[in-house]
């Protein structure tokens, strides 16, 4: 589950057992060595120890929300509650990676990050989006419950 992905790449970063930049998102090593986790990985950990509250807080939603909306998705038709909140998750998870790019390349001019240049050698949004995917997350429960907020 996400959950026990983002716990234990929180927990193995926090006790130093591997280093996190073997986590970010970073298109050259997977293209050029197969790194093939650097797709999946920066969205199961939130770039801060273990110890830090927001990282706590980041994990607490994971389980309160995450599982929520799994529990009463979007219907999209055809398949089971379980099948259509992991197209919603994989749909979620494509968007963020597609968009990135183009906010990392935008970024510098827009907001005035890095050294202008463009030429990418200091992002504008760190490769880790655990946050990103929680926060659509929540925006889908949200809109699926307006009641409840």
């Amino acid at each position: 589950s996400w959950f026990g992905a983002s716990l234990a790449c929180c927990t193995a970063t926090s006790f130093e057992l591997f280093d996190i930049s073997k986590l970010v998102f970073v298109w050259a090593p997977i293209r050029d060595s197969a790194e093939l986790w650097r797709l999946v990985a920066p969205f199961c950990h939130s770039g801060r120890s273990l110890r830090d509250f927001g990282t706590l807080i980041n994990l607490y939603l994971i389980v309160q929300f995450g599982g929520a909306y799994e529990n009463f998705p979007h219907r999209v038709g055809g398949g089971a509650e379980k099948a259509d909140a992991a197209n919603a998750f994989l749909f979620c998870v494509v968007a963020i990676l597609l968009t990135y790019p183009l906010v990392n390349f935008c970024g510098a001019y827009v907001l005035g990050a890095g050294d202008g240049d463009g030429d990418g050698d200091e992002p504008t949004l760190y490769p880790l989006f655990m946050q990103n995917l929680i926060y659509t997350v929540l925006y889908l429960w949200s809109r699926r419950h307006p009641e409840d907020m």
